[in-house]
Order: C-alpha cells, then sequence, then structure tokens
C-alpha cells in the first residue's frame, strides 16, 4: 500500500510540474531563437585559423569556455573540490584509520551480477576515457569523464564488498595522490607558455608572444591546443577527487553499520 501511495504521488507531481511547464509557463519566457552577441563571439571565435590571436582551436564550445576563455575560474573550481575533500579527510580521519576489509572473507552480491557488473566496469572506463580524450572536438570533457570514472570503485564496493576494493589497491591515500597528482600536471600546463615568454594560461599565440600548443593532430583532428591536455588531466584529478569521497563515505557508512 505504501508503494502504491508513493508512486501515485510522484506521478502527481510529475503531471503539475508538466502543466506548470507547458501552459503555465512558470519557467519563464522561451530562450530567445537569435543568438546573443557574445554567444556569437564565442562561436565565431573556438575555431577560426584567420583570427589567430582568439581562436581556441576548438570547435566544442563549452571546452573552450572553461578551459580558454575564462580558464581561471575553472581552475579555483577545481582547486574548490581539491580543499573540501582535504578538509573531509582532517574531519573524517578516525574513520579512515578504521578502514574495512583488511582481513576476513569477501562475499558481495550474486554471481550473476558480479558477471554483468565486469562488463559495466570496463564499458564505463571506456565512456570516461572517451569523454576525456575527445572534450575538445565532443560534449564531455574532463570533469565529466572524472565523475564518470569514479563511478567504478562505487560498482566495486557495491558488488564487492568495500573490503575487496580495498585489495584491490583500491584506497583513499591512492586516490589522494592521483589526484594531487594530475592536479599538478594540470598547473605544468597552465604555467608552461610562462617558460616560452608567454601569459599564463595561453593556448594559442597572443600579442606580444608567439607560443602556441598544438592545435591539431596527426590526422587533422583539431587538438584545441591546452585544452586537450588539461581535459585529460582533469579526467584524472576528479576521478581521484570523486574516488576519495565515495571511499570515505563507504567507511563510515560500514562502520557505523557494524555498530
Amino acid at each position: 500500500m505504501t508503494g502504491l501511495v508513493a508512486a501515485v504521488s510522484i506521478l502527481i507531481v510529475l503531471f503539475a510540474l508538466a502543466y506548470g511547464l507547458v501552459v503555465l509557463g512558470i519557467s519563464g519566457p522561451p530562450a530567445p531563437a537569435k543568438l546573443r552577441l557574445l554567444g556569437e563571439k564565442y562561436l565565431y571565435y573556438m575555431i577560426n585559423p584567420a583570427t589567430k590571436y582568439f581562436t581556441a582551436e576548438s570547435p566544442e564550445g563549452v571546452s573552450a569556455i572553461l578551459w580558454d576563455y575564462r580558464g581561471l575560474d575553472t581552475l579555483y573550481e577545481t582547486m574548490v573540490l581539491f580543499g573540501a575533500i582535504i578538509g573531509a579527510i582532517l574531519v573524517y580521519r578516525e574513520y579512515l584509520h578504521s578502514e574495512p576489509g583488511k582481513t576476513g572473507k569477501i562475499y558481495g552480491l550474486s554471481l550473476i551480477v558480479r558477471a554483468v557488473s565486469k562488463i559495466i566496469i570496463w564499458l564505463t572506463i571506456i565512456i570516461a576515457v572517451a569523454f576525456g580524450f575527445t572534450g575538445q572536438i565532443t560534449p564531455g570533457g574532463g570533469f565529466v569523464g572524472g565523475a564518470a570514472f569514479a563511478v567504478v570503485p562505487v560498482l566495486l564496493a557495491l558488488v564487492y564488498t568495500l573490503g575487496y576494493a580495498r585489495r584491490l589497491g583500491l584506497t583513499h591515500r591512492r586516490a589522494l595522490l592521483l589526484r594531487a597528482t594530475f592536479l599538478l600536471l594540470l598547473v605544468l600546463v597552465i604555467i608552461t607558455p610562462l617558460i616560452a615568454g608567454g601569459y599564463v594560461f595561453q593556448n594559442q599565440a597572443k600579442p606580444g608572444s608567439s607560443f602556441s600548443f598544438p592545435g591539431r593532430f596527426i590526422d587533422s583532428t583539431p587538438l584545441g591546443g591546452s585544452i586537450f591536455l588539461l581535459n585529460l588531466f582533469e579526467l584524472f584529478a576528479v576521478a581521484g577527487a570523486f574516488t576519495v569521497a565515495f571511499i570515505l563515505l563507504g567507511v563510515i557508512a560500514s562502520l557505523k553499520e557494524g555498530d
């Protein structure tokens, strides 16, 4: 009976929301059919060799904006996430010292679930890496890829138990090391133009500096210059951060359940 009431309640809420959006227009006026001037500028300069001082060499607008036109803002967001992870580890360090799974038998879910999960885990890894490697030409990017990659330790913990994941070497220390390593590589890409007499976060040539990251791959595939490297390093940095968070939540849940 409780399930039926919950299902009916959800349907009523969804119907009311749909009615409000479509009929009452509670979401506000529709988006304008014509692009704003700023949007036109972004689309014009994203990949335009004729404007070498402004082009990002990336046909993917979101990545061009995040890592080139407003890269400092994206870097600060990454730092905030890193600070949050460090803070969580400091607050719950006593739990992490008692991380379960060092000894004892590993149970997990049924054999069928474990077999299917192996396929899902590898598919998740492939999709996550694809997001990171092609973020300069298709929607995705490093943050999306890293978030997808972090699903892998969650599946390992849910299907095979947290102890099994730990035995595979998946610990919060290693995940934090992964995060810190690729965050440093990301910063290195950001400051590399300074070594060549350029500017911080410089992607392509600018007035007063001819430095440019490679804009094309061997087969003329757009690389987006530094955007490719920034997406790639962000992929593993974000994956490490979310993995630390998931491990921490799993440890706390396991210990509280034991209490």
